[in-house]
């Protein structure tokens, strides 16, 4: 599991879209980085 933090708020395009979430690609996400294809930056892991 991850905590993330938004930077600014995102456009409509990145909330809502077509395409599924890549919650498998986001929960590798190291933290200071921000989520593929959005600008949400991770904040903290909570690793197993």
């Amino acid at each position: 599991m991850i905590s993330c933090a938004l930077p600014a708020a995102p456009d409509a395009d990145e909330t809502v879209g077509e395409k599924p979430l890549p919650l498998a690609e986001w929960a590798e996400t190291l933290v200071g980085a921000a989520l593929a294809g959005t600008t949400i930056e991770v904040t903290k892991r909570y690793d197993s």
